[in-house]
């Protein structure tokens, strides 16, 4: 299914972990497995916010505790929407100060993403070797998938 910026998903296996997070501009569009329960918010300082509860011991307590199984298994829709969780106070200078600070990684991220690719690609270039030969011999020599 493909995502849009500033949804927020959880992993409804890994949730447990913290697999938690919000969408970045540059994945925007993108698929995702439908291991991920995906989640719309209303702004980007709500998106910050429910992640940021969803990763707190007490809502993973709440969520855990309303599983079976020694495992603990898949966390479903179904047991997260009866979880209480305050609601967000998007006018919150806190919460608009974190936000901003996410967009601006964002940026950087992306930035580093493209001069690397940019940087790794001149090395190509430089010294030849991202032939044929280089490919053969990686497919032959990686490990099973």
């Amino acid at each position: 299914e493909s995502r849009k910026q500033w949804a927020f998903r959880f992993h409804v296996y890994s949730y447990k972990r913290g697999a938690v997070g919000i969408v970045p501009p540059y994945h925007s569009g993108k698929y995702v497995s439908s291991e991920y329960t995906i989640l719309k918010a209303k702004s980007k300082e709500e998106a910050v916010f429910y992640v940021n509860l969803l990763r707190t011991k007490e809502i993973l307590a709440d969520i855990l505790s309303s599983t079976t199984g020694m495992n603990r298994g898949r966390i479903k829709w179904e047991i997260i929407k009866e979880i209480f969780v305050p609601k967000c106070v998007a006018a919150d200078p806190k919460l608009n100060k974190l936000t901003k600070e996410m967009v601006s990684y964002w940026k950087a991220t992306e930035k580093y993403i493209s001069n690397k690719k940019k940087h790794t690609q001149e090395l190509v270039d430089l010294y030849g070797i991202d032939g044929e030969e280089s490919n053969e011999r990686w497919l032959g020599f990686k490990p099973p998938e």
